[in-house]
């Protein structure tokens, strides 16, 4: 679909985090976000955040900064809110600023994502229709306490993309106070509930990329690094975690990706490539037990289960 001003102009990029998770703002700023005020503003590039860290060299990097005003744990409703928050700020843009967007795409901090690639993608698609596109979870259906219907959810932890079309049908939907309660309501999180109401209120189908977008859901046995190095290069997100594909990897991925678009060195892009798929069965004790270190929020919460454990022992000693 070609149209007057390039793709990337009219497509609004939200990346959401915490405070709790400020460590790991600087794997995606030296990987895949633009370094420089210029390109993050012509990328229009929105980091949401529950609570701005003023000592954080990240969150001095980056342009626009949205605090949300949320709840700073991460609850159902919580999760909710921030995913409100997501739309309030498209609609802000477009209809009080009027600035012109053809898709919102909203990611997680622990995304990588090849920014070419999702331009690429988006680029051949009709924003004036309803586009709904992500990557299922593995069960691949969840079942609605309200009615007796199944429906498909593109699950957040591999980012989602909305066309203009489906932002316009979604308005009356998406505001704060009641797309936070409704959430509640149903007992699900905010992505499930998002693909309630697309399908079963909206009537719009989900368009998986199953084979495009990737999370740090999928099992360890059919990991990102299971791919050969053509499928790395075509994807248009990875997901990074703790105790699988650690978020220290992501520059070196975003180094390999882009040695392979600029250099004919292919066989050493390889033999990096495969050392990266090895470390797994190299480091097979890396794989489990593991929590998340990168957010404050999940080692108070390992501290709490830990010092309960103990003072149960101690009692019944």
């Amino acid at each position: 679909m070609s149209t007057s001003s390039p793709i990337s102009q009219r497509t609004l990029i939200l990346i959401r985090t915490s405070h709790h998770c400020e460590s790991r703002l600087k794997y995606l700023l030296s990987s895949w976000i633009p370094s420089t005020e210029i390109e993050q503003r012509e990328k229009n590039l929105y980091l949401l955040t529950d609570q701005y860290v003023h000592n954080s060299i990240s969150y001095q990097k980056f342009v626009n900064i949205i605090e949300t005003g949320c709840p700073k744990k991460h609850r159902k409703y919580d999760l909710c809110c921030k995913t409100a928050s997501e739309f309030e700020l498209y609609y802000n843009l477009t209809l009080i600023i009027k600035l012109s967007f053809d898709w919102m795409c909203r990611f997680d901090d622990d995304h990588y994502i090849n920014l070419d690639n999702l331009y690429l993608y988006l680029n051949k698609l009709d924003a004036s229709k309803p586009y709904y596109i992500g990557r299922t979870t593995y069960d691949n259906q969840k079942e609605s306490y309200f009615y007796n219907v199944t429906f498909r959810f593109a699950t957040y932890g591999a980012g989602v993309c909305y066309s203009k079309q489906l932002l316009n049908q979604l308005k009356f939907y998406v505001n704060k106070t009641a797309f936070s309660n409704n959430c509640i309501k149903l007992g699900v999180n905010d992505d499930v509930y998002m693909g309630y109401l697309i399908q079963l209120k909206l009537n719009v189908s989900l368009t998986p990329i199953n084979d495009l977008i990737h999370s740090h859901y999928e099992q360890l046995d059919a990991s990102f690094r299971r791919f050969t190095l053509q499928q790395l290069i075509n994807s248009i997100t990875l997901g990074f975690s703790w105790d699988r594909y650690q978020l220290k990897w992501m520059p070196v991925i975003h180094k390999l990706i882009y040695l392979s678009k600029t250099t004919q060195e292919h066989t050493a892009i390889m033999t990096v490539w495969n050392f990266i798929r090895d470390y797994e069965k190299l480091h097979s004790e890396d794989l489990v037990n593991k929590y998340d270190d990168s957010c404050t929020s999940y080692q108070t919460k390992i501290k709490t289960e830990t010092k309960t454990k103990q003072q149960l022992l101690s009692t019944r000693i």
